[in-house]
């Protein structure tokens, strides 16, 4: 398949199954379609029910490339995956270079496969490997080691593993989507790619993506990834809460969170300020105190960074990241008015709202935080789709991205 063909980026999330179809015009990644449609039948990142989670998939592509004017046959696809089941980890290689000989793309190649020979878990398989710096000989720091003069060459990389039944089972499911051989990545760090930019990388940066049903995190520092992982919390906390005070349905409750919801300021509402809302399934209508609801709203935000902070300070994230590191807030409880102010308060760190960049769009209304990691998965795609084996270093993926974007 080629790249020219365009590319697929299918954000497996369980609140919205989130497309993209990005297309290469004359070396930049143009976005033209892009589609939201309720997930069903996923559920922190695994598939719970088959045939919900397919029919989902299939309504998220079919309007995707109706709206690109493309075929799903004629894309590389890209899918974007979270959960428990991903583990990663820290390795190493070392490999030995011809002496008088200038470092080759060989031994670069030779030192990857070095470091992918860890152990890993059981029955999990390798999907990404980032090289985070090379060493040659007694100089570290390096980021593309290609043409220098040394004898002993290793690298510090940071490698992302899955599950391999867990795999198999959104493989089988995007397969009976008419989704084949899709190129995997990890959601963290395709919405990093789909909201940072070299600088950001280079400085550092936090990436916090916060789903319906889980949080994924992403620390970069000089280009290097520190860290990654994903937490089973999410934006649900705050619907079961809202739920819980008004004695409603969840669906309701997201219904009154997506649309009247906000975190703070609940002081400048009216007292007598109402909300009607009518669950229609179970025939119910309710009247709801705004004020009331925003106090709520805010009281769950709060409990859900403050766990949030407490597995990243668990993890290591204030030890290893540079003090005053921004936060970039993606994901659909960032679109929430005030989650940001938020997260500075309780993370004591710079917060931003993470929005796409880097491509163009046939609508702004791809350019939200809810579409990172899809905008991520087309240029992560794009870039393993021109590369040529083995793996490109840092330095040179950037190089070919600014040539892109």
């Amino acid at each position: 398949m080629k790249a020219q063909e365009g590319i697929l980026g299918l954000d497996l999330g369980s609140g919205f199954i989130r497309c993209v179809a990005g297309e290469l015009r004359e070396g930049r990644v143009f976005i033209n379609g892009a589609a939201q449609v309720p997930s069903r039948g996923i559920r922190g990142g695994v598939i719970v029910n088959m045939d919900k989670a397919i029919a989902s998939i299939k309504a998220a592509v079919a309007e995707t490339c109706r709206m690109a004017d493309l075929k799903p046959e004629n894309l590389i696809p890209a899918a974007g995956i979270t959960g428990r089941q991903i583990y990663s980890k820290g390795s190493s290689g070392l490999v030995t270079v011809k002496k008088g000989k200038p470092i080759t793309q060989d031994d670069v190649k030779r030192v990857l496969e070095q470091a992918k020979s860890i152990s890993l878990p059981a029955n999990h398989e390798i999907i990404y490997v980032h090289p985070n710096q090379y060493a040659v000989d007694s100089t570290r720091g390096i980021k593309n080691p290609v043409g220098l003069a040394g004898v002993r060459l290793e690298l510090e990389a940071y490698i992302v593993t899955a599950d391999r039944v867990f795999l198999e089972n959104i493989t089988t499911c995007l397969s009976n989507a008419g989704i084949r051989d899709p190129l995997f990545f990890f959601q963290p760090i395709a919405g990093s790619y789909g909201v940072m930019d070299e600088e950001d990388f280079e400085e550092g940066a936090i990436l916090l993506d916060v789903g319906r049903t889980t949080t994924g995190v992403a620390v970069w520092q000089d280009e290097m990834l520190l860290i990654v992982d994903v937490m089973e919390w999410g934006g649900d906390h705050i619907t079961d809460l809202v739920a819980r005070e008004f004695l409603m349905s969840p669906a309701t409750a997201a219904h009154l969170k997506e649309k009247y919801g906000v975190v703070g300021n609940y002081y400048t509402i009216d007292e007598a300020e109402a909300i009607t809302v009518r669950d229609s399934k179970r025939g119910v209508e309710y009247t709801v105190d705004r004020k009331r609801l925003a106090m709520v709203i805010e009281q769950a935000v709060g409990e859900l960074f403050t766990r949030i902070r407490a597995e990243l300070e668990r993890a290591g994230l204030y030890r290893v990241a540079r003090s005053g590191t921004p936060i970039l807030l993606v994901g659909g409880t960032s679109a929430l008015p005030g989650a940001r102010e938020m997260a500075e308060e309780i993370f004591n760190l710079p917060v931003t709202i993470g929005e796409p960049r880097g491509v163009e769009s046939f609508s702004q209304d791809v350019i939200t935080p809810g579409f990172a990691v899809g905008v991520g998965l087309v240029k992560m795609a794009s870039q393993s789709a021109l590369k040529p084996k083995p793996r490109l270093t840092f330095k040179q993926f950037w190089e070919n991205l600014k040539d892109m974007f």
